[in-house]
């Protein structure tokens, strides 16, 4: 019963994670417009460009982070034993990822930086994982 009720926490969360970056894909050309405007306004350099390429990236990271954990989720639920190896796996390259970002700080823009808080957490899951 547990197995299952991580199964639908790992599901959900997942796909909450997905929609959040396929929103961010979809979004992203009409998000850059605004904040370019936005920083005309204040007299401010905004390479458009730059930004959506970077928030890109990681809208794509999102929606494949959540299509795997979706994935992980399904195959808990059918106590599948190859997706609590995929979850872990998903846990412990995302943890990389931030620990990697946190570190060697390669964030431009203010929703790349990497808070101590997510590390932590990451951490946390690629353990229990």
């Amino acid at each position: 019963m547990l197995t299952r009720l991580i199964a639908v926490l790992v599901a959900a969360a997942s796909a909450a994670y997905l929609a959040v970056g396929l929103y961010g894909l979809f979004k992203a050309a009409d998000m850059a417009s605004f904040l370019a405007l936005a920083a005309h306004a204040y007299g401010r350099a905004f390479d458009q460009a730059d930004w959506l390429r970077h928030w890109r990236t990681g809208s794509g990271l999102a929606v494949v982070a959540g299509l795997l954990g979706l994935a992980s989720g399904i195959g808990m639920f059918s106590r599948r034993p190859w997706a609590f190896i995929l979850w872990s796996s998903l846990m412990t390259v995302l943890f990389t990822i931030y620990l990697v970002s946190y570190f060697l700080g390669p964030a431009a823009y203010a929703f790349e930086v990497v808070e101590p808080a997510e590390v932590f957490l990451l951490a946390l899951l690629a353990v229990v994982a």
